[in-house]
């Protein structure tokens, strides 16, 4: 990895196919849950996909989302059994997930270079944190976002805090560019994970945008 620190001062990144290889573990949660709940298998390739699509919107937008597919009239009680569900088996499984390569590197140079990091992520906030610090990624970071606020209400609560100018955006899906590009930070599309390559590529390669294979490759 090739930076000068001179030139950005704070690395915002997505969570999951950035720095956790998680994605295919979220597909494989979803999948078992909604198994367990006994959801029509055509309904369940129907929610896989959506979710795919809209990777970085978080559970609590995709399960209201998953009514609408049975063409159920939402049920709060059984939403809440599946969110518990979900979270219960999520951050079993988080733990068990790898890094992305060069993860812990990348993080230890933008570090000890004195760049401020921090987590944008469509993933429980309460989830991630317990799962950073079980990684021991947490004394990296100096803040971790997640739902159930949005991307861009994480970001809001950013800009009140600091000075977004010289941030750069590392993520892997369009909820990623979308909050990058709604506050015009640099966007950096990590495409080795992504569960929506084609319409990330199109998007970093119609606005301008760098496109990486790992941290590794995170050139400013």
């Amino acid at each position: 990895m090739l930076f000068r620190s001179h030139k950005i001062s704070s690395v915002i990144f997505d969570c999951d196919g950035v720095i956790l290889d998680s994605n295919s573990l979220k597909t494989q949660v979803f999948e078992l849950v909604l198994t367990k709940f006994d959801v029509n298998a055509s309904v369940i390739n129907q929610f896989v996909s959506f979710h795919k699509q809209f990777g970085g919107i978080s559970r609590y937008v995709k399960f209201k989302k998953l009514f609408e597919f049975m063409d159920l009239e939402f049920d709060q009680v059984i939403y809440d059994r599946l969110l518990i569900e979900f979270s219960d088996l999520c951050l079993e499984k988080y733990k068990e997930c790898d890094l992305t390569p060069h993860c812990l590197e990348v993080l230890g140079d933008l570090k000890k270079n004195g760049i401020k990091l921090y987590v944008v992520s469509g993933s429980d906030e309460h989830e991630l944190r317990l799962v950073f610090k079980y990684k021991k990624l947490e004394r990296f970071f100096e803040k971790i976002y997640g739902s159930p606020k949005t991307k861009l209400d994480s970001l809001s609560l950013l800009s009140h805090k600091m000075n977004l100018k010289n941030t750069v955006f590392i993520g892997d899906a369009v909820s990623d560019f979308e909050a990058a590009s709604q506050y015009q930070l640099p966007f950096f599309f990590m495409k080795r994970f992504s569960d929506n390559k084609s319409q990330m590529t199109m998007l970093s390669e119609e606005h301008g945008h760098q496109i990486i294979d790992t941290l590794r490759d995170f050139k400013v």
